[in-house]
């Protein structure tokens, strides 16, 4: 991806896209990263398995 974040695997979903990552760290990093590229209009959600 971007800046030496490591994606795991994507899945597509209904509407949706499943994006894992190694680290909480990465998953922070990750939203910021998708927030800047994606158009407005996009939620961004962290999994509850996500405690960072």
């Amino acid at each position: 991806m971007d800046r030496g974040i490591h994606v795991k695997s994507i899945t597509p979903a209904k509407d949706s896209m499943i994006i894992h990552l190694d680290t909480p760290e990465q998953a922070q990093a990750a939203q910021l990263v998708l927030q800047h590229h994606l158009p407005e209009g996009y939620a961004i959600l962290k999994s509850r398995r996500c405690s960072g």
